[in-house]
């Protein structure tokens, strides 16, 4: 797997030709349900090695394809790649909101699915919906609203 990243990486492709072959060898890798390629890829993509052009737009495609391509048919395995995920966008410089979101309510649901409340509520706890862009063209009342229901959602 890292002989493939650094291909890709150290090609002379296109920014978007770049996106493409990272997508692609990340849904390679969730469709052979391979956890240690994931996680490599992971965490090669949210190094700062690779430009935020690039590996924020992948994260985007990769983390809900995490759950429809694992959480179902390999809810461990999900939940294994999930949180180390999370973990490695947590401790980057570079901001991850759409993955970190995608994932962490994906989270929520495996957990919530298991009845593991707690688990739950604490994957969905560590969404910032403050300074998330999925709220970010709502209204003023549109968001205090999401925000209070995310949080007693949480409670």
């Amino acid at each position: 797997m890292e002989s493939q990243l650094a291909t890709i990486a150290g090609s002379a492709s296109s920014t978007t030709e770049k996106q493409e072959k990272y997508m692609a060898l990340m849904e390679d890798k969730l469709g052979m349900k391979d956890s240690a390629a994931l996680q490599a890829g992971v965490a090669h993509l949210v190094s700062d090695a690779i430009p935020q052009a690039i590996s924020r737009k992948v994260m985007a495609h990769v983390a809900p394809l995490m759950y429809s391509m694992l959480g179902k048919t390999n809810p461990a395995l999900f939940e294994e790649v999930a949180d180390f995920t999370v973990q490695q966008i947590r401790s980057s410089a570079t901001s991850f909101e759409e993955a970190d979101y995608a994932l962490r309510k994906a989270l929520f649901e495996h957990h919530k699915a298991g009845q593991d409340y707690i688990s739950a509520a604490n994957a969905l706890a560590g969404i910032a919906l403050e300074n998330s862009s999925t709220l970010a063209d709502a209204a003023v009342d549109a968001k205090a609203n999401a925000v209070a229901n995310h949080y007693v959602t949480v409670a």
